[in-house]
């Protein structure tokens, strides 16, 4: 009990240490308005990473129905997936829906371009949802379906390598967050 008030206690002197920094800091520089998921990533690439887990998703519901003797196990990762995808989805709303702010612009920048890359990297997950529903696929026997997932999740992930690595997806947020600093 002792343990628990004292670790409570250095707590809120830890929190009360850091609203008494804030205080003190420079001026904050924030966007005017805030970002949007377009901001960080292009329209291809979001359309493209829950395109693969739509795919996914669907394609379990569909194998659910057609093949009865699997219907649970099938119906089980479709669930899955679905949770994986919403998680997923969910913590790229909470990544743009933060409101960045630093002392100054270019450390601004710099968490522009930090939010970026983890939103890439966040919806880039989602294609790896085909993989696991052809896995499960071929594992209960469905194997013309389980190797047609696995070829969805292929060739998804070769296009989302080449639309990420491809001339301006790196610096899509510059020239939607920062028009004036070209770069």
């Amino acid at each position: 009990m002792v343990g628990q008030l004292a670790l409570a206690g250095a707590a809120l002197a830890a929190q009360a240490g850091d609203v008494a920094a804030r205080g003190r800091q420079d001026p904050r520089a924030s966007h005017l308005s805030r970002p949007r998921l377009g901001d960080y990533l292009s329209a291809a690439e979001r359309w493209l990473a829950r395109g693969l887990a739509a795919v996914a998703v669907v394609a379990a519901l569909v194998l659910a129905v057609t093949r009865p003797g699997q219907r649970g196990e099938l119906l089980a990762v479709a669930a899955a997936c679905l949770a994986t995808w919403a998680l997923i989805e969910l913590t790229v709303r909470a990544v743009v829906r933060a409101r960045p702010a630093a002392t100054d612009l270019q450390s601004l920048a710099f968490d522009d371009a930090l939010r970026a890359d983890a939103v890439r990297r966040l919806l880039g997950a989602t294609a790896g949802l085909p993989f696991v529903v052809g896995l499960v696929s071929t594992q209960a026997g469905l194997q013309p379906a389980g190797t047609a997932l696995v070829v969805v999740y292929a060739l998804g992930i070769v296009a989302l390598s080449l639309l990420g690595e491809r001339g301006g997806a790196r610096a899509h947020y510059r020239r939607r967050l920062w028009p004036a600093a070209r770069a």
